[in-house]
């Protein structure tokens, strides 16, 4: 029982320090909106490497397939 009070505990002073520290920094916060603002070249990287994955991932079939047999 008093294991349990001790995890609740830590737990509630752990969120609350994170929420004051994230309220007392301000912009210099980790999660300030402007700490995620791309720059053209970024954007661009991204884009590529997206296009890269997606090309990895397609597979090209071969239209004319060899198990297709024709009726004559």
């Amino acid at each position: 029982m008093q294991f349990k009070n001790f995890i609740i505990i830590s737990i509630f002073v752990g969120l609350s320090a994170f929420a004051l520290g994230n309220r007392i920094m301000g912009k210099n916060s980790v999660f300030a909106p402007e700490n995620f603002v791309k720059k053209a070249g970024e954007v661009a990287d991204d884009l590529m490497e997206a296009k890269r994955i997606a090309a990895k991932n397609m597979k090209i079939r071969n239209p004319k397939s060899k198990n297709i047999y024709m009726k004559i």
